[in-house]
């Protein structure tokens, strides 16, 4: 994982600079920048996409956070709160912390804050993994088009090129097949038949067994394809994907 980059504002110059040391020490943490200005952050947070924003309370951060939302950030930085004082922790949870520190603070402390940081980030960034994507764009011609994956038939194979089947059409999309076969059939219902085909499960209308050892799919819209996956993965596959419609 790339190191994560961090912002500090408070306006105590030790405190930035303790902070900065602190954080010095950490190879997971890359501090890009520390400042007292909020002018300063905001600039910060229109050019670079920030994972850590430390932040001392009487900063508002929250106006930091709809500034790099506006900016067209997808992911809001991860918010700790630091303040003299300890009452003062109801109120950070209040404006969306997402962890408060107390002044002094110590590097065991700090890095408590930076391990549940950097264990909260992970597992974002692993969520919008799994989430199933909407949109492919792939071209034609001089023409680009967006493809849904429901309307795909079936993808096949083009050496450093995929080439998507969508009715009558095919469109093409630059990616390996392994590399599109994860993006496509994760949690999705598409399967690897064979090294050179990927069929969305929905469109399978028939099984062909030519002999017991050659057997082809057949598609809603006529297209044969042959099968070298073990018949059950199919059958069991196609179960799964008809529960999941109905």
């Amino acid at each position: 994982m790339r190191p994560l980059k961090t912002v500090i504002i408070d306006e105590e110059q030790p405190t930035r600079e303790l902070l900065s040391t602190l954080l010095s020490s950490d190879p997971a943490i890359e501090t890009i920048e520390s400042t007292g200005t909020m002018g300063v952050v905001l600039n910060t947070l229109k050019h670079h996409s920030v994972d850590i924003l430390l932040s001392d309370i009487k900063k508002a951060p929250e106006e930091m956070i709809e500034f790099a939302t506006a900016a067209g950030k997808t992911t809001r930085p991860y918010l700790i709160y630091t303040s003299h004082q300890a009452d003062h922790a109801v109120a950070a949870f209040d404006r969306q912390a997402d962890d408060f520190l107390l002044k002094p603070i110590s590097q065991e402390r700090l890095s408590q804050a930076i391990d549940r940081a950097q264990r909260h980030i992970e597992k974002t960034k692993a969520a919008k993994q799994n989430e199933p994507l909407n949109r492919f764009e792939a071209h034609s011609g001089n023409r680009t088009s967006y493809i849904a994956p429901d309307d795909i038939d079936w993808v096949e194979a083009a050496g450093n090129y995929v080439s998507l089947h969508v009715g009558e059409q095919q469109w093409m999309l630059r990616s390996t097949m392994s590399h599109f076969e994860n993006l496509i059939c994760n949690g999705a219902p598409f399967l690897r038949v064979s090294r050179s085909a990927i069929v969305n499960l929905r469109k399978v209308s028939q099984l062909i067994r030519i002999n017991p050892k050659k057997k082809h799919i057949m598609l809603s819209s006529g297209q044969t394809i042959p099968l070298t996956i073990p018949t059950k993965e199919l059958t069991d596959r196609i179960a799964i994907s008809t529960d999941l419609r109905s």
